[in-house]
C-alpha cells in the first residue's frame, strides 16, 4: 500500500468513495438526488481548488496503481471558506440565498471529514492506516487536536496530539 496526496485525476473514483462514506449527506453537498448527477458534481468539486472535498484537501491509498482508498481532512479554521463555494454554488441551485451547511469542524482541531476504503479493499487496514498517517501530519504540523463526527451516532471524537 502507498499513499500519497490526490490529484484532481483522482476525481472520479474520489467521488464513489466520498459518496460510500457520507450517504446522504453527499445530496446536501450537491444538492442533486439523481445518483450520476450527485457522482458527477462530486467529481467536479473534487477537481477544483478552495472546498471541503477538494483533491486539495485529501490524501489517497494505492494498491497496484489503483485507489483503494481516501481521507479528506483539513484544520477547522478553514472549514467556514472551504464550504463557501459549496454553499455559493447549492444557493444559485435551490435560488435560496439561506441556504448552508453544518458546522462540524471546530476552530482549534485538525479534523478529518471523510475517511473510506472501496469494498474491495476493505478488512486490510487501510482506513486505518489512513487515519494514523493524517494523525502523524497533525502531530508534525503542530495541531493539538484532531477530531472527527461520527455521522452514524453524531458524535465528536476527540484526539489529542500530546504525548
Amino acid at each position: 500500500m502507498y499513499i500519497r496526496k490526490a490529484t484532481p485525476e483522482d476525481a472520479d473514483k474520489a467521488a464513489i468513495l466520498t459518496r460510500l462514506a457520507i450517504k446522504e449527506i453527499a445530496e446536501v453537498l450537491t444538492g442533486e438526488t439523481e445518483e450520476e448527477r450527485i457522482l458527477s458534481v462530486l467529481a467536479d468539486l473534487f477537481r477544483k481548488s478552495g472546498n471541503r472535498v477538494s483533491y486539495e484537501n485529501t490524501l489517497v491509498s494505492e494498491h497496484d496503481g489503483q485507489v483503494s482508498g481516501l481521507i479528506i481532512a483539513y484544520h477547522g479554521k478553514d472549514a467556514e471558506s472551504l464550504d463557501e463555494p459549496i454553499v455559493k454554488q447549492l444557493r444559485m441551485k435551490m435560488k435560496d440565498p439561506s441556504v448552508t451547511l453544518d458546522k462540524e469542524a471546530e476552530m482549534r482541531d485538525f479534523y478529518l471529514d471523510t475517511v473510506s476504503v472501496d469494498p474491495n479493499f476493505q478488512g486490510r487496514g487501510i482506513g486505518s492506516a489512513l487515519i494514523q498517517y493524517v494523525e502523524e501530519y497533525a502531530k508534525h504540523k503542530g495541531y493539538p487536536r484532531i477530531s472527527l463526527v461520527l455521522k452514524m451516532k453524531m458524535k465528536r471524537r476527540i484526539v489529542s496530539m500530546a504525548d
